[in-house]
């Protein structure tokens, strides 16, 4: 009976001890795929990011171009043109950013040739007026920028960036959520699971000492029917030895 029962408990040890290893792998496991999950769901915030403050960057860049010509136009000084043809090198930047940070999203990459077509636009117009003014075309270069040709181009530009920060402020709003909920969640599992753990590491601890003390009685109970043994033994030779 007492060997069947050590033989429960150490299989109950054992069995703990298998169970606590498989808990702490399912806890590298969750952990390492809510990591994977965290960083993507980073990137995507940084990204976000990223698009926001190219698309502002842009617009303030071509309205420097437009206050660079404007400059220029009314004074006819060649330093009101330096804000323009800086302008004009950090744009294609900026539209180089945002086609690389939209990768994968067809609407943003969409709504990026139809931006790249548009400040194209926005900066041949520019570029003709001052073209003109050098020409000694004064006129034609006043009557080209009262024609609104410019103003037409810079709504659609402020329309299509309106559009595309919105997509971003709503990839944005999901993408937190999303990391709020990751973050929840591998905190409520760590915690569930280092309980768990405990738990079964203490039974089979349990376990292992009740192994251990029956074994320790079984040892005791042999020692004292040895000792009982030897004393009986003891006893009934005295008594022979006395009697001769």
């Amino acid at each position: 009976m007492k060997q069947a029962v050590k033989n429960v408990d150490t299989y109950k040890h054992f069995l703990g001890l298998a169970l606590a290893l498989v808990t702490l792998l399912v806890i590298l496991s969750t952990n390492l795929f809510l990591q994977h999950v965290e960083s993507d769901t980073q990137e995507k915030l940084n990204s976000a990011f990223k698009v926001k403050s190219a698309i502002s960057s842009l617009l303030s860049s071509i309205q420097d171009a437009e206050t660079g010509q404007r400059g220029f136009l009314l004074t006819g000084k060649d330093k009101y043109l330096e804000p323009y043809q800086q302008a004009i090198i950090t744009i294609d930047d900026y539209l180089s950013v945002l086609a690389e940070e939209t990768q994968g999203n067809p609407i943003q990459q969409a709504d990026i040739s139809n931006l790249r077509l548009l400040t194209n636009q926005k900066l041949a117009e520019l570029k003709e007026t001052i073209t003109l003014y050098n020409q000694g075309q004064q006129q034609e270069a006043y009557a080209l920028v009262q024609s609104d040709q410019g103003k037409i181009f810079m709504e659609g530009i402020r329309k299509i960036t309106s559009d595309m920060k919105t997509l971003e402020d709503d990839s944005l709003i999901e993408s937190q959520r999303k990391l709020n909920e990751v973050l929840r969640f591998s905190y409520f599992s760590d915690f569930t699971t280092i309980i768990i753990f405990f738990i079964l590491l203490y039974f089979s601890n349990a376990s292992y000492r009740r192994t251990r003390d029956i074994k320790n009685n079984e040892i005791q109970l042999a020692n004292l029917l040895e000792a009982t043994t030897n004393y009986q033994t003891s006893t009934t030779l005295a008594a022979r030895i006395a009697s001769l």
